[in-house]
Parts: C-alpha cells; structure tokens; sequence
C-alpha cells in the first residue's frame, strides 16, 4: 500500500469513525495504527498534513481553540514541520500558510461568495465553500455536492505546497485537482512593496508606475523582496500634479 492510500485510510477514519475510544492529535516516527484502530482528536485540533470535507479550518472564538493544519516535518517523519495553513483574524479574516514565522502564501478575504485571486475555491459542480464569521467562530470549510467523490487537501513540506486530490477509482490512484501556489507569483510579498508580480513578463517583477526598483544591484531574479520606491516626492498638496492611477485585477497587499 503506497503512503497516499495509507494516509487516505487514516483521513477517511478520522473523520466518520469518531466513536472508538482510542484518542490522540500526533503520532511519533515510531507509533502505527493497526487496521482496528482510529485516530479522532481530543479538541478538535489535527496534525497529520491532510484535511478533509466537514473539517474546520479556523478558530472557535469561545475557546480560544485554533483549528490550523501542518504539514509533516518528511515523508518518514509524521511529527508537525514548519509549514502550516491556517485562518489570520484581522477585520477580514482570510486563509494563510506559514514556512515557520514567514508568510508564504495567502488567499484574498472572503467577500460573501467566493474568494478573489483563487479559482480553486470558486463554487463548481464538485465543490461547495462556506467561511464562517461570527462572534463564536471564524472557520473555513469545503463539501461534496457530488456524494460519489473521494478527496482530501495535503500539505506538503517537501516542495512548501497544498494540493486537493480526488480519488480515482477506475485506476485506483490519486489526482492532483488543485494546487498552491500555482507560480511566483503566488508566493506572498514576491516583489517586494509597491512591486507587481506578472508571471507573463520577464522578468515577472515590474514597479507600479510611477516607482522604480529600490536597489538596481540587487533587482534581479535572486532577489526581488526589496521592491520599489517613488521616482519623485510626493505633494500631496498639490491637486495637478499629484493623482491616483487604476489598477485592476491585482491581489492587494495587507493593511
């Protein structure tokens, strides 16, 4: 049995088998579940790098209860590694994933239907989305409109990335439905501020304009973080020469 259809058993266990006695939220290198016994956890909190429909994503505001996913440390080692994916409370509350204290990634803020910048998240045929924001919890969670698929999200350290495979039964294996981060550009801050990541261009990291590249010598594909700052010094005061210019379909930065 290959590592996908292990973790497969153990996802599909923990989510409907949740009656047997035997409970814990990790397992060391050396534990292992015989075919009798079923993970469930003791407050809702998991570690195991996969997430499943029904699960929350999110936080029990009433408890102080984190409901975050991380990824294993290796493909040997099931104890949590640094990578993480969790909900960020701020007045928008939105996904993100964590490489240790570093943001990698991010989703846009839910605005009511879907979640801008994310095609993977968008309501389909397939897949249902709900984000729950209240005065008790702030959660993320998918569902099954189609009752007849098998799927699960993976985190995975190996190349810092989340994929949700669905099960094929025809040839018994599992594919790859949607990923992230799909390219550069999806990784947080990039090009650094006032930069504009186009994964079309080369290089992809452009200035907005009006802003130029904050150090030249180190304005190259290695190091982009830097970003850009303003060609001339703003004066706000003065209404004709100083405007605002539009820009569309842009994911914009925090605030």
């Amino acid at each position: 049995m290959d590592i996908f259809a292990s973790l497969f058993m153990s996802s599909f266990s923990l989510v409907f088998l949740s009656d047997f006695s035997y409970a814990a939220d990790s397992i060391t290198q050396s534990q292992s579940l015989s075919d009798s016994m079923t993970m469930v956890s003791k407050d809702g909190s998991f570690v195991l790098g996969f997430f499943t429909p029904g699960m929350k994503l999110g936080w029990d505001l009433r408890t102080g209860l984190d409901r975050c996913l991380s990824a294993w440390k290796n493909w040997d080692d099931p104890s949590p590694g640094d990578f993480t994916w969790g909900i960020e409370l701020h007045d928008n509350p939105e996904a993100v994933m964590w490489k240790g204290s570093k943001k990698y990634y991010r989703n846009s803020p839910w605005n009511g239907l879907e979640v801008f910048g994310a095609p993977e998240l968008k309501p389909n045929q397939n897949f249902g989305f709900n984000f729950v924001f209240n005065e008790n919890e702030v959660y993320y969670q998918y569902y099954h409109k189609d009752k007849s698929i098998i799927s699960r999200m993976f985190m995975d350290q190996t190349d810092y990335s989340r994929s949700r495979y669905i099960w094929i039964e025809a040839n018994s294996t599992w594919s790859v439905n949607a990923s992230v981060p799909r390219d550069s550009c999806d990784s947080y801050n990039f090009c650094g501020a006032y930069g504009l990541c186009v994964i079309s261009e080369s290089p992809v990291c452009q200035c907005l304009k009006g802003f130029q590249p904050k150090s030249q010598e180190t304005w190259n594909p290695i190091f982009w973080t830097q970003g850009c700052l303003c060609k001339t010094q703003l004066r706000c005061q003065d209404k004709h020469n100083d405007g605002f210019v539009t820009f569309d379909g842009l994911k914009l930065p925090d605030y």
